[in-house]
C-alpha cells in the first residue's frame, strides 16, 4: 500500500510539474498565475508527504511534515487569493489581506520553531505503514482553526459570488465552490478515520489541476455556449444546428416559430434544398417562402458547413434570414420611384424606360404613342383648388387605365401631362372620343366640363428616344390646342417637315451669323412731307443653301428655343454701329428703332446690354429707340415697368410696339411711361366696320396726344392714308407707300448720299 501511495504522489507531482512548465507556460492571464501558484503549493505538498513516508529518520520526517503543515498553510492562502480573482470581488481589503499573511508567516515559523521545541506535534513510530506517525499538541488546534477559517473565507467568496451571479453565471462559481468542497469532505474523512495513508493529499493535485481545467476550459466553453444560446435564442433569425450525423442538434425560438420541432424542421429543410446530402454539401444560400399565421414571409436560406483547425468536419447550421420586411420595403422604393404616387400611374423617367424596353423587344406590333392633357388645368385649380384639381388628375388616370389594356403602358409625365404607348391594332379613335376625350363633368356638380385633348404618334422609328416620341405626339396636340372642338391630333409629314425645318433653322443660326447670312435692313420712318427722321431695323436671312428664309418661318423658332436673344443682340450692335458712322458722317439726328423680343426681357440684362452698346459706339441713347410689344409687358406688368423706367432714365425713347394690334388696354397707356405709340394699319383692315375703327383710332391718337406719347403709324401703303392720318394728329409714318425695308447701302444711298 505504501509503495502504491508514493507511486501515485511521484506520478502526480510530475503531472503538475508538466501543467507548470509546459501547459501553461506561456499564459499571461491573472487566473492562470493563482492556478500556476496553487499548482507548485500542491507540488510542495506532494514532495513533503514523499520525504516522509520514505524517510526512518525522524528529523527528516519531521522537516517533511513541518513542510507539509506549512504548505497546506499557503495553498489555502493561494486558493483565498485565487477564490478573490475568480470571483471578481472588487472590495479589496488590504488590511485584512495584511494580517492574514502575517498569521501565516507566524504559524510558518511557529512550525519551523517545532523542529526544536515540539510545541505543535512530535512523531512516534508506527508499527505498520508509514514510518512515523504525528502526535499533535493542544497548540497544533491554533493551525487547524486557521486553515478552516481560510476554508470557511473561499466558500464565502464562492457562495456569495453564486447566489448574486445571474442565473447564466451561477455555474461558473458553483462548480469551484462544489469541487473545493469535495476536497473539504475527503480530506476530513480521511482525519476521522485517522487512516494511516492520507490519501486526500492526491486531491491537493487533482484539485490544482481540476481547478485549471474547470476555471479556464470547461466554465467558458460552457459559458459561451450558454451565452451563445442565449443570443441564438435572442436572434430575429432562425437557426438551425445539425451534428455531424445530419440530426437536427439545436433549433432557437425563432426557428420554432417557423418550423414547431426538430423532426418537422428536418423534413420541412429536405424539402427545401431537395434532400440534398448536407454533410458533404458546400455552402449554399437560396430563397423560399413559408407561410406564418396566414402570413406570407420570404425567407433566404443560408447553408454553412462547421469545421474545426484540421478541416475536420464537424456540423453545420442554417440561417434563415427573414427577408419580407426588407423585399417590402425595396418594393414600396421601387415603387415609389417608378410611379406617380398621386395617379398610380409611372412616373415620366419609368414610362420612358418600359416603353423603350416593349418597343425594342416588340418587333411584331406597329405601335402608337398618345400623349393627352387638360384644357386650360391651371383654370381648375386656381378656381377650385389643388385637392380639387388632384382629385380631376387621379380620375382621367383611372379613365386611361380603363380604356387601356393591362399590356399598354401608361404614364404621367408631369403636371396634366399624360402618356399611353399601345398596339396599334388595338387603337380606337371613335372609343376614345366617346368614352375619354369627350366633356367630363369630373368636378361632381360644378358646371365646369373638364376637355382633354389627345396628340397621336404613329412609331417609325424605333431608336429614337421616347421623350421625343412624346414631343411629336404633343407637338401634334399644339395644333389643336386653341380648337377645343377638336380632341385628336395627328402627327403627319407637314409636322415632320416643319420640326425638320425648326431644327435646320437651330443648328444654321451660328454660321449664318458668322458668315454674314443674317443682315439688317432699314425700313425708313418719316413725317407728313416724307422727310426721313429714321429707320426701323428689321432682319432678313440670305441662306447660301435655301435662298432668303421668310422671318415668319424662323424667328417663331428662335423664340422658343431662346436664341433669338443671341440674334437679337447682333441686329442691336449692328444698328449701333451704323448710328456711329451716321454721326461720323453728319447725320447724328437720324435714329434707328430695334425691336426686343419678350424673351430678351428674361434671357438678357436689357439694360446692361444697351448700356454697353452706347458706350462703346459712342451714340447718343435718344438715336437708338427701343420697341416693346404690349404683350410682352402685360405678362409681368409691374417688373417691365421698371424695366422701362429704367431705360428712360438712361436716355433711351421706349416705344410701344403693335398697339391695336392684340388686345390692348387703357391700362397700358396709365400705367406705363413711354415716349412713342406704335399702331399698325391693319388695325383697321381687320375691322368689321370700318368707319368705327377710324373714329377709334382717330379717339386713341387723340388721347395718346394729350397724355405726351408721340404716334408712329406702320402700315401706311396710300397717299389717302397719309391724309387722314395727318388730319388726326399722326406724328412719324412708315409703310411701303414710302419704302420697302432697304439694305442699309441702299438706303445711304437712297436717303443719306445727297444730303
Amino acid at each position: 500500500m505504501k509503495s502504491i501511495f508514493i507511486l501515485l504522489l511521484a506520478g502526480l507531482g510530475i503531472l503538475l510539474f508538466y501543467y507548470i512548465f509546459f501547459v501553461l507556460r506561456n499564459k499571461k492571464d491573472i487566473i492562470v498565475f493563482k492556478i500556476k501558484v496553487l499548482m507548485c503549493a500542491s507540488a510542495e505538498i506532494i514532495f513533503s508527504n514523499i520525504i516522509f513516508s520514505i524517510s526512518k529518520n525522524e528529523f527528516l520526517a519531521k522537516i517533511g511534515y513541518t513542510m507539509y503543515f506549512v504548505g497546506l498553510d499557503w495553498i489555502l492562502f493561494f486558493l483565498l487569493s485565487f477564490c478573490h480573482e475568480y470571483t471578481r470581488n472588487r472590495h479589496s481589503n488590504r488590511i485584512g489581506k495584511i494580517f492574514l499573511s502575517a498569521v501565516l508567516v507566524l504559524d510558518t515559523l511557529s512550525f519551523i520553531a517545532n523542529l526544536i521545541f515540539h510545541h505543535s506535534f512530535s512523531l512516534e513510530l508506527n508499527a505498520v505503514g508509514l514510518p512515523w506517525q504525528v502526535v499533535p499538541t493542544p497548540f497544533y488546534s491554533i493551525h487547524l482553526f486557521i486553515d478552516y477559517a481560510i476554508v470557511l473565507a473561499c466558500f464565502f467568496y464562492l457562495g456569495f459570488a453564486t447566489i448574486m451571479a445571474p442565473s447564466l453565471y451561477k455555474i461558473k462559481y458553483a462548480s469551484v465552490f462544489v469541487f473545493v468542497l469535495l476536497i473539504v469532505v475527503v480530506n476530513a474523512i480521511f482525519m476521522l478515520k485517522k487512516s494511516i495513508f492520507d490519501f486526500s493529499v492526491l486531491f491537493y493535485a487533482v484539485f490544482a489541476i481540476g481547478i485549471y481545467h474547470i476555471a479556464q476550459i470547461f466554465i467558458p466553453k460552457h459559458l459561451i455556449t450558454l451565452t451563445m444560446k442565449s443570443v441564438a435564442d435572442d436572434l430575429k433569425n432562425a437557426m438551425i444546428l445539425f451534428d455531424i450525423f445530419g440530426n437536427c442538434a439545436y433549433m432557437n425560438q425563432s426557428a420554432k416559430n417557423i418550423f414547431t420541432d426538430e423532426i418537422n424542421a428536418t423534413r420541412e429543410i429536405e424539402k427545401i434544398v431537395g434532400k440534398k446530402d448536407i454533410l458533404n454539401s458546400p455552402n449554399f444560400s437560396l430563397d423560399f417562402v413559408r407561410k406564418i399565421n396566414e402570413k406570407t414571409h420570404h425567407f433566404k436560406l443560408e447553408f454553412n458547413r462547421l469545421e474545426n483547425a484540421k478541416k475536420r468536419f464537424i456540423g453545420s447550421y442554417f440561417i434563415f434570414v427573414d427577408v419580407t420586411d426588407e423585399l417590402a420595403k425595396l418594393e414600396q422604393e421601387h415603387y415609389r420611384a417608378s410611379h406617380d404616387l398621386l395617379t398610380g400611374l409611372y412616373n415620366k423617367e419609368y414610362f420612358y424606360e418600359q416603353a423603350s424596353e416593349r418597343l425594342q423587344s416588340d418587333l411584331e406590333n406597329d405601335y402608337l404613342m398618345l400623349c393627352s392633357n387638360v384644357v386650360n388645368f391651371k383654370l381648375i385649380n386656381d378656381q377650385y383648388g389643388t385637392k380639387r384639381g388632384d382629385e380631376v388628375l387621379k380620375r382621367i388616370a383611372n379613365e386611361i387605365k380603363r380604356l387601356s389594356a393591362s399590356s399598354d403602358i401608361c404614364g404621367r409625365l408631369d403636371a396634366d401631362r399624360f402618356a399611353l404607348l399601345m398596339p396599334k391594332k388595338n387603337f380606337g379613335e371613335e372609343l376614345f372620343l366617346i368614352e375619354s376625350l369627350k366633356s367630363l363633368n369630373l368636378l361632381d356638380d360644378s358646371g365646369y366640363s373638364v376637355i382633354c385633348q389627345m396628340g397621336v404618334y404613329a412609331i417609325e422609328e424605333r431608336n429614337i428616344l421616347v421623350s421625343v416620341m412624346c414631343d411629336r405626339a404633343f407637338l401634334a396636340l399644339e395644333t389643336i390646342k386653341k380648337d377645343i372642338s377638336k380632341r385628336i391630333a395627328y402627327y403627319d409629314d407637314n409636322l415632320r417637315n416643319a420640326v425638320l425645318l425648326e431644327q435646320e433653322i437651330i443648328n444654321a443660326i451660328p454660321s449664318a451669323l458668322k458668315n454674314n447670312e443674317i443682315q439688317v435692313f432699314l425700313q425708313p420712318q418719316v413725317d407728313h412731307n416724307g422727310t426721313v427722321l429714321g429707320a426701323e431695323a428689321l432682319m432678313r436671312w440670305f441662306s447660301k443653301e435655301r435662298g432668303n428664309i421668310s422671318t415668319k418661318d424662323f424667328i417663331k423658332t428662335l423664340e422658343n428655343n431662346g436664341m433669338i436673344a443671341i440674334v437679337d443682340q447682333y441686329i442691336w450692335e449692328v444698328a449701333c454701329r451704323q448710328l456711329a458712322k451716321w454721326k461720323q458722317s453728319g447725320h447724328e439726328n437720324l435714329y434707328i428703332s430695334v425691336n426686343i423680343s419678350p424673351k430678351d426681357l428674361y434671357l438678357i440684362d436689357i439694360c446692361q446690354v444697351f448700356s454697353a452698346l452706347i458706350e462703346k459706339y459712342e451714340v447718343q441713347p435718344k438715336n437708338l429707340k427701343l420697341e416693346i410689344t404690349e404683350t410682352a409687358v402685360m405678362l409681368d406688368a409691374e417688373r417691365q415697368s421698371e424695366l422701362i423706367d429704367k431705360l428712360r432714365s438712361k436716355g433711351f425713347n421706349v416705344e410701344m410696339d403693335d398697339f391695336g394690334r392684340g388686345y390692348s388696354s387703357l391700362n397700358t397707356l396709365k400705367d406705363f411711361s413711354l415716349d412713342e405709340l406704335k399702331i399698325d394699319l391693319a388695325f383697321l383692315h381687320e375691322a368689321k366696320n370700318a368707319e368705327k375703327g377710324r373714329k377709334i383710332l382717330e379717339k386713341m391718337i387723340s388721347m395718346s396726344k394729350e397724355i405726351g406719347i408721340k404716334v408712329v403709324t406702320e402700315g401706311v401703303e396710300t397717299a389717302e392714308q397719309v391724309d387722314f392720318l395727318h388730319s388726326i394728329g399722326s406724328d412719324i409714318y412708315q409703310g411701303y407707300f414710302f419704302s420697302e425695308p432697304l439694305s442699309i447701302s441702299e438706303f445711304d444711298e437712297k436717303y443719306l448720299k445727297n444730303s
